[in-house]
């Protein structure tokens, strides 16, 4: 009498099949699974893209198809991040993100579909090969690479004009090289340009002339920095047409850190105010018939310079020599701020009293 034969007693389970007669009864996968490595192969040859897109692949053959899509979107927004932060650190450690993205696009395959990939193969499934991810993986780096070839050969030609021997504007789309000679006089008339290599961008576009300033990567978080380049647009914006103009700050990479405009309304034949930040023509020409009506602004030319920003609103005054000294004249001034507050917001305001040469010689916060 064989084993098969020999009853089983009441409340004890059957013996299990073996391994050929489940074989038998469920045949291994027909489709076939990328691996983690073939998923690490195609993310270093190509970008976190590739990567993602054989993880989608899994799903989608696993019938996961919400997941797959997850997967693509994970995989663009890894890749457009690499992209980005790319732009923004020093050459020296551009390999650094990518190395971090590869990693993390491994570890990320590993850690959700390892174990569906090891199941997979225990069942007797079969593995995609490894060629087709490196294969994606390299058209994927191509394509990345016709796009950046492609958008360096079809962006504008910048050229470029040097101011004494040093300092340079550089000037692309519609601005001309007299605009970059004449903004680079000028800026050299101001005091920026002192032949110590500094680097201005010049550009137009439907909306003006757009000033790109070369700086720190730190200057951006400082309002100390805006004013001051505030005061540089309001010089040199009629070389270029303006105002208004639009003024950045960029860094090495000419990666855009901070944006700003300034603007000049005309109040009456002579009197101006310009504007920058956040403020909108309609406030600064409302400042300027507040200012008509209280006969600060007689048409004799005066100037009031307006801006608004994180930090608040300031509005600055211009005072021949040594008046910002005189307590009547600082008491004046802070009587006329708090009496034209309400066209600009209210208070408190920041009031700025000025050269004739746009220097800042006293501050003080009007409540």
């Amino acid at each position: 009498m064989s084993a098969s034969d020999v009853p089983v007693p009441a409340g004890v389970a059957p013996p299990l099949a073996s391994a050929s007669t489940q074989s038998a009864v469920s045949p291994p996968p027909a489709y076939r699974l990328f691996d983690t490595t073939s998923v690490g192969i195609a993310a270093f040859l190509g970008a976190p893209i590739a990567g993602t897109a054989l993880m989608a692949v899994n799903y989608r053959r696993l019938g996961k198809n919400s997941a797959a899509l997850i997967a693509i979107a994970s995989g663009v927004a890894a890749t457009a991040a690499a992209i980005l932060i790319g732009t923004r650190v020093p050459a020296t450690y551009s390999t650094v993100p990518a190395i971090a993205l590869f990693v993390g696009t491994y570890n990320a395959a590993k850690s959700l579909q390892g174990k569906i990939v090891s199941d997979h193969v225990a069942r007797g499934g079969r593995l995609s090969s490894r060629w087709i991810a490196g294969g994606l993986g390299v058209a994927v780096m191509m394509i990345s690479l016709a796009l950046i070839f492609g958008t360096i050969f079809m962006a504008p030609p910048v050229s470029k004009i040097v101011v004494g021997t040093l300092d340079s504007v550089e000037y692309s789309g519609k601005a001309t090289s007299a605009e970059a000679t004449a903004l680079g006089q000028s800026l050299k008339t101001v005091g920026y340009f002192t032949d110590r290599g500094a680097s201005v961008l010049l550009s137009r576009n439907s909306t003006g002339a757009v000033i790109s300033f070369v700086v720190r990567q730190d200057a951006a978080s400082q309002p100390a920095m805006a004013y001051a380049f505030e005061s540089i647009g309001y010089e040199v914006s009629p070389t270029v047409g303006g105002p208004p103009v639009t003024l950045q700050f960029v860094n090495s990479q000419r990666a855009v850190l901070k944006k700003f405009s300034v603007g000049r309304a005309t109040i009456g034949a002579k009197d101006q105010i310009y504007y920058s930040g956040k403020i909108t023509a309609a406030e600064a020409n409302a400042l300027g018939q507040s200012l008509r009506s209280l006969l600060y602004f007689q048409d004799l030319g005066a100037n009031v310079f307006l801006t608004k920003d994180d930090a608040g609103t300031a509005i600055g005054y211009m005072l021949p020599d040594g008046n910002w000294n005189q307590p009547d004249q600082v008491t004046a001034f802070e009587d006329l701020t708090r009496r034209i507050s309400s066209t600009v917001g209210g208070l408190p305001i920041t009031m700025r009293l000025l050269s004739l040469q746009l220097e800042l010689e006293k501050e003080e916060v009007v409540k």
